[in-house]
């Protein structure tokens, strides 16, 4: 048998300039790291081909086929996911990567990690049609803390950014993941926002705000500067509530509004919105008042730690 497992992200910046037709247009920036949750994929030897995700599967056994001119033998394939869909975590790029990079050493196609990030976004964007950015196959792939930029020739470029370990304690700290309980459905929200960049001046104006922000953002996660990530995380709520209303409709903006109530610096969407994970910035001293806080909400925390190996093979 060969598993496969990919890594869940956060993103700081850039989150929306990745998306087209603005990336296509202006090029696009993002920061992120992974986290130690993840998405898996096993295959092993089958009679005939079985898979619990067939509207992903196939696409990659096609992919596979067409591309590398792979003759598949049937296999059974197995998908889990430590998320849900609409998480805002880049749940359903962690599965692709996963699922190609199990099939890629079953069916032996040897990619550098370039490679199998750009088919993951081939696969998932133009095969199984899901819309979307870019940032998500790049980072699990990759792993670890990331600034990741997107040419407008369509060139990428992963730039891996080092913290000791002080610095990465105390930014751990300093971050609380938070699931509202709602997810994100039938990607609406991306569907509006890939629309609107297509037409809405004001919608491409502000994503310059987002793109211009990242390289502060990356000098301010660089310094582990809490204070100026939090206000970081401030600048893109506002730019993304102005983006759309759906973004940081409720119940984000009721959780958003309780928690800067109760200690936060600043707090984030995870992913396009409109439902999945808010990320809160909050001072070390703060930090157990706006648990107590969160805590009495509808949704609930979520405990993680930083991930840093990117995608993984392995026989089992």
């Amino acid at each position: 048998m060969i598993v496969a497992r990919s890594p869940l992200r956060i993103s700081f910046a850039g989150g929306g300039t990745d998306l087209p037709p603005f990336v296509d247009t202006y090029g696009g920036a993002v920061l992120n790291v992974t986290i130690n949750r993840y998405a898996y994929c096993s295959v092993e030897h089958a009679i005939e081909y079985t898979s619990n995700v067939p509207e992903i599967t196939e696409h990659c056994l096609y992919y596979i086929k067409s591309k590398y001119n792979k003759e598949t033998t049937p296999v059974s394939i197995l998908i889990n996911s430590e998320t849900d869909q609409g998480s805002g975590l880049g749940g359903s790029s962690a599965i692709v990567v996963s699922c190609l990079n199990a099939l890629y050493k079953y069916f032996d196609v040897v990619v550098d990690k370039y490679q199998l990030a750009n088919d993951a976004l081939y696969v998932e964007r133009k095969l199984c049609g899901f819309p979307g950015g870019k940032q998500d196959q790049f980072a699990t792939v990759f792993g670890g803390f990331n600034y990741i930029r997107f040419l407008p020739s369509g060139e990428n470029i992963v730039t891996p950014i080092h913290l000791d370990e002080n610095k990465k304690r105390k930014l751990l700290y300093s971050l609380i993941l938070y699931n509202i309980g709602v997810s994100r459905t039938t990607n609406t929200v991306l569907d509006r926002n890939i629309e609107g960049l297509k037409s809405d001046t004001t919608m491409t104006k502000n994503t310059k705000y987002l793109l211009a922000n990242c390289e502060e953002a990356r000098n301010n996660l660089m310094r582990c500067d809490i204070e100026n990530i939090g206000k970081s995380f401030e600048l893109n709520w506002k730019i993304k509530a102005d983006l759309h209303s759906g973004i940081t409709s409720n119940p984000f903006s009721e959780v958003k509004t309780s928690g800067m109530q109760n200690g936060a610096i600043g707090a984030k969407i995870c992913g396009a919105g409109g439902g999945g994970h808010l990320l809160f910035v909050v001072d070390k001293n703060k930090r157990a008042n706006l648990i107590t806080n969160l805590q009495s909400l509808p949704g609930h925390i979520e405990y993680f730690d930083f991930s840093y190996a990117g995608s993984e093979v392995w026989n089992q």
